[in-house]
C-alpha cells in the first residue's frame, strides 16, 4: 500500500521542531470488510385445511472486520521530498533537534457471530395461532467460555372476531387478542472488551515497552433481556377505523458497567463487568381512521402515542452507583439544586461553625465563595455546610410523559400529499445554553445567549427577579449562573412537522403516449416548522440521559427536496 496516495494527504511547506522543511501528514486509509452468510429453509403445509403449519429453520454467519492505518512525517531534509516512505531516518543530534522523523499507526479488529435459529408456528382455522421461536447465538466479542447463550420466546393470539358469539356485533370486522413471552441478547460494540488488550507503552533505555489497556474479564458475557406483551387489535365500522394497543415489560440483567475495584495497588482501579439489572415497561396506542374513503377525495389518518417508564432494579454492589443511580429510580433523572427564593439580606445566610468554633457562612468552602445576599438561596440537603454536588438532588424526568405522531395522507386525482407531525409533552428540561452563558466575570468573558434586555437582576432587598445580583467584585458565583437549580427546570412540550410532501403523478394514458410507465414529480420538506414552549432551541435534540441543553448538537436541519421520478 503506498500511503502517500491515501486520500486527505496534506503536504505544507513549514518551520518544525526548529527545522525548516516539508510538514507530511497522510491522512487515514481504513478499509472495512463486512460479509454475512444465511441459509434459510421454509417449509409450509396445511393438514385437512384447518390445522396450518409454517416452519422456518436457519444458519447465519457474520464477519464484520476493519483495517485502518495513517501515518506522518515532518523535518524533511528538502521541500522535493513528498512522501515518507518507509526507511527514513528518525534521528536527533546532541542539541535534541529533530532532524527527520516519521510515524505510523495501525489498527485492526475483528468480531464474528455465528447463529442457529428456527421457529415454529401454527394456528387451527386462523382462529388459534402459536409461533415458538429459538435462537442459539454465539459472539466472538464475549469471554471464550460465555460466548454462547440460547434465546427463546412464545406467541399466542386469539382471532376472537371469528368465533361464533360474535356474529351479531356487526360493526366489528376483526379482532384479535395476542401475548408474548421473550428473550433476546445485546452485543457489545467493542470486539475486544473482554480481552486483555495490550497497548504501547513508555520507552525504557530505547526500547519501547508494553502496558495494559485494560483488565480482562473472560466472563464477560450477553446483555440479556426478557419481555412481555399484551396486544389487542380491532377493526371496526367495515374496516374504516383500527385501533391497536400494547402493553410491554422488559427487563434487561447483565448490563455492562465499569466496577470500581477494592483495594488501591491496581494500574487499573474499574473492570467491565455484567454489574447492573434495569426495567422499562410502558403502554402504546395506535389508530387509523379513513376520514374519507368513498368520495373522489380519500383521506386517512393516523395517531399514536406512547408511555414507557424507565428503573433502575439491581446494581453489582446492591447499592446506589456514583450517586447518580439509585435503585427504583429512573436511570434517567434530572438532578438539580435545590432553592428557596434569593437571599435578601446577611441574616438569612445559613450559618455554620467549624470544629475549631469559627462560625462559616454557607457556600462551596471559601470565604470569597460564600453565599451572599442577593444570590439564590440554595439548600444545603446533606447538612455539612457546603454546597457541592453531594447537594444534588432528583428534581424530575427528562422523558417525555407521552410521544407520538400524527400522520394524514390526502389524494385527490394525480395529486397526493402526506403529513407527518411528531410531538412530546411533559419533558423537564434545564436550558443550560443560554442561562449558563451569564456566568462570566470581568477577567472571563464569553459569548451571551441570554437577551438581558428582558430578564431582571436582583438589586435591593425584596426583589424576586429572573437572576441573581451581578456583582463583578466576587469573581465566582456557586453556581448561581451554572443554570443546575430547580427554579430553572422547565416542562417542556413541542410539535414539529417532521415531513411533508407533496406530489403530482402524470395519468398513465399520457405518460404511455410518451412510452414511459409513470412520471411522478414531488416537493418534500423536512423539519419545516417547530412549536414549542421551551426557552432554547431545539427541545427534541436535548439529550434523554441528563435534561440539560448545553447545545451540544445542532438543532434538526430544515430539508427541501425537488424530485423527479420516471419510469421506464
Amino acid at each position: 500500500v503506498d500511503y502517500s496516495q491515501s486520500e486527505g494527504n496534506n503536504f505544507t511547506p513549514s518551520t518544525l521542531d526548529g527545522v525548516n522543511g516539508l510538514s507530511i501528514t497522510m491522512g487515514a486509509k481504513q478499509s472495512n470488510m463486512m460479509l454475512q452468510n444465511e441459509n434459510l429453509l421454509h417449509y409450509k403445509f396445511s393438514l385437512r385445511e384447518r390445522h396450518n403449519f409454517d416452519w422456518l429453520f436457519g444458519f447465519s454467519y457474520t464477519r464484520d472486520s476493519q483495517n485502518r492505518m495513517n501515518g506522518r512525517a515532518k523535518g524533511a531534509p528538502s521541500d522535493y521530498i513528498h512522501y515518507a516512505v518507509d526507511g527514513m531516518p528518525s534521528i536527533k543530534d546532541l542539541g535534541g533537534t529533530l532532524t527527520a522523523m516519521q510515524s505510523f499507526v495501525s489498527d485492526y479488529y475483528e468480531k464474528i457471530m455465528v447463529s442457529y435459529f428456527g421457529r415454529v408456528a401454527y394456528n387451527f382455522d386462523q382462529k388459534y395461532l402459536m409461533e415458538f421461536t429459538l435462537r442459539r447465538d454465539g459472539s466472538s466479542v464475549f469471554g471464550k467460555d460465555v460466548r454462547w447463550a440460547t434465546f427463546p420466546s412464545v406467541a399466542l393470539g386469539w382471532n376472537f372476531s371469528d368465533e361464533a358469539f360474535m356474529k351479531n356485533f356487526w360493526w366489528l370486522n376483526h379482532g384479535k387478542l395476542r401475548g408474548s413471552w421473550g428473550t433476546s441478547g445485546q452485543v457489545f460494540q467493542k470486539a475486544y472488551l473482554a480481552q486483555g488488550v495490550i497497548d504501547v507503552g513508555n520507552e525504557f533505555l530505547g526500547v519501547t515497552g508494553m502496558v495494559p489497556a485494560q483488565l480482562a474479564n473472560t466472563n464477560l458475557t450477553w446483555e440479556k433481556s426478557e419481555q412481555y406483551d399484551l396486544g389487542l387489535d380491532v377493526d371496526l365500522f367495515d374496516y374504516r377505523l383500527k385501533l391497536k394497543a400494547d402493553y410491554y415489560y422488559k427487563y434487561t440483567k447483565s448490563m455492562l458497567w465499569q466496577v470500581s475495584l477494592p483495594g488501591t495497588v491496581y494500574m487499573h482501579q474499574r473492570q467491565w463487568q455484567n454489574a447492573i439489572e434495569c426495567s422499562n415497561q410502558g403502554v402504546e396506542l395506535e389508530a387509523q381512521i379513513d376520514i374519507l374513503r368513498d368520495t373522489e377525495i380519500k383521506w386517512r389518518a393516523r395517531f399514536n402515542i406512547s408511555h414507557n417508564d424507565n428503573r433502575l432494579e439491581k446494581t453489582y454492589s446492591g447499592q446506589d452507583v456514583d450517586e447518580k443511580y439509585v435503585i427504583g429510580k429512573s436511570v434517567y433523572e434530572l438532578r438539580a439544586f435545590k432553592t428557596d427564593g434569593y437571599v435578601q439580606n446577611i441574616d438569612e445566610v445559613p450559618v455554620y461553625w467549624d470544629q475549631n468554633g469559627n462560625k462559616v457562612l454557607l457556600g462551596d468552602g471559601g470565604v470569597v465563595n460564600s453565599i451572599r445576599p442577593g444570590m439564590k438561596k440554595i439548600v444545603d440537603l446533606n447538612g455539612d455546610g457546603r454546597i457541592t454536588d453531594d447537594d444534588l438532588y432528583f428534581a424530575g424526568s427528562p422523558l417525555p410523559v407521552v410521544y407520538g405522531g400524527i400522520s394524514s395522507e390526502i389524494k385527490w386525482k394525480q395529486f397526493d400529499l402526506s403529513v407527518l407531525f411528531n410531538y412530546s409533552l411533559g419533558r423537564h428540561i434545564i436550558n443550560a445554553f443560554n442561562k449558563g452563558s451569564l456566568n462570566f466575570s470581568e477577567t472571563s468573558l464569553g459569548a451571551i445567549f441570554e437577551d438581558y434586555r428582558n430578564v431582571t437582576f436582583w438589586e435591593k432587598e425584596g426583589d424576586t427577579p429572573d437572576y441573581p445580583i451581578i456583582d463583578v467584585a466576587y469573581k465566582y458565583y456557586n453556581g448561581q449562573y451554572d443554570a443546575r437549580t430547580d427554579d430553572n427546570i422547565e416542562t417542556v412540550n413541542f410539535l414539529r412537522l417532521k415531513q411533508l410532501t407533496i406530489g403530482y403523478n402524470l395519468p398513465s394514458d399520457i405518460a404511455k403516449r410518451i412510452h414511459l410507465q409513470g412520471v411522478r414529480v414531488f416537493f418534500t420538506g423536512e423539519n419545516l416548522f417547530l412549536w414549542h414552549n421551551y426557552s432554547g432551541l431545539d427541545p427534541e435534540n436535548v439529550d434523554l440521559l441528563q435534561g440539560y441543553d448545553n447545545s451540544l448538537t445542532y438543532p434538526s436541519a430544515r430539508k427541501v427536496t425537488i424530485g423527479l421520478t420516471v419510469k421506464f
